[in-house]
């Protein structure tokens, strides 16, 4: 996929997201294995749409219903911005915490100012949630350990090598955007047993 295809797809979801969602559309961000710098030619573009909640959300207490689409291409997932943020500072979740790092993305004109202000607290609070996204980490490397027992999978490599390096570099004091996001180059040399 090219850069271009991404933005392409992430600007067609954001549309469908707020015909469903209108007004509480505050961004669609690209996550997984495009993100990781670890695709290849048929990787999917997943996606997370998150939701602000509505007034009657707030005062009923209720939280938008998880829902997800599936694309020919992928998956768009729906969040809550509130089950986000406790995921996040709670659980540490990287897939959560990336939403807010990657470089793809697409928000409503009218919401492009939060998003940006969020995205930019996003370093202070992958510090202040370090534990917590180390302990995510260990969980997602432990799942990707399982499922290479199981089968095998070069894809279940990869993603084990992704996030065990993670873990490494993250551990190791880099911020959690640059321990995140590998380059294609990378990929290249483990799937070709150089490294």
């Amino acid at each position: 996929m090219t850069d271009n295809e991404i933005q392409r797809t992430l600007h067609e979801r954001l549309e469908d997201a707020r015909k469903k969602y209108p007004g509480q559309v505050l961004a669609v961000a690209l996550f997984g294995s495009q993100n990781y710098g670890i695709s290849h030619a048929g990787s999917d573009i997943d996606t997370k749409t998150i939701l602000l909640p509505s007034h009657a959300d707030i005062i009923n207490g209720a939280h938008i219903s998880v829902s997800e689409r599936v694309y020919p291409n992928g998956i768009n997932q729906y969040k809550d911005f509130r089950d986000v943020l406790n995921h996040i500072m709670t659980k540490g979740s990287v897939s959560f915490l990336e939403c807010f790092s990657t470089r793809f993305y697409e928000a409503p004109i009218y919401n492009t100012d939060i998003w940006e202000r969020l995205r930019n607290k996003m370093p202070m609070v992958s510090y202040y949630a370090h534990g917590h996204i180390l302990h995510c980490a260990r969980g997602m490397a432990k799942s990707y350990y399982e499922q290479i027992r199981k089968s095998n999978s070069l894809k279940s490599k990869i993603h084990f090598l992704w996030i065990y390096n993670f873990i490494l570099r993250f551990t190791e004091g880099e911020s959690f955007p640059k321990a995140l996001f590998f380059d294609n180059n990378y990929v290249g040399a483990m799937t070709n047993g150089n490294q």
